[in-house]
């Protein structure tokens, strides 16, 4: 979790809007989220909208097939493509509501190439993600 807060708390965090890719020499950013009504995903997620919830994606290109750690700042449902139609399943989930900063890391094997993260159920606007290879 040291990794992830460092991370979160960089100065120079950059902020992506939903539907952006993830630059390369990137692994943690902001993600600005649009009202969960107004958000078409690629992927039906596993969990429908709440009302007054925010939803939104990002993609991103794995350089090698792995393990990738997957951080969120905040609660909110997550869904991982990598061909577009179906949602993979972690290989392990950990979290605890009222952990500050890094609120819940979800491990998925990925292979080289594209991937789509999808957020719902997100409460705020704003959260913050990274990706790394898992240690």
């Amino acid at each position: 979790m040291a990794r992830d807060r460092a991370a979160f708390a960089a100065s120079d965090l950059p902020v992506l809007a939903s539907g952006s890719t993830l630059p390369a020499d990137t692994r943690a950013v902001q993600v600005t989220l649009k009202p969960a009504a107004e958000v078409m995903l690629s992927v039906q997620s596993e969990r429908t909208a709440k009302p007054g919830t925010f939803a939104g994606f990002i993609r991103a290109t794995v350089p090698a097939a792995g393990t990738y750690q997957l951080t969120l700042s905040d609660d909110a449902w997550i869904d991982v493509s990598q061909d577009g139609r179906t949602t993979l399943k972690p290989e392990r989930i950990s979290g605890k509501a009222g952990c500050p900063e890094v609120r819940k890391s979800l491990r998925f094997a990925l292979d080289a190439g594209p991937v789509t993260i999808e957020i719902g159920r997100a409460p705020n606007p704003q959260i913050k993600l990274d990706l790394f290879p898992a240690e």
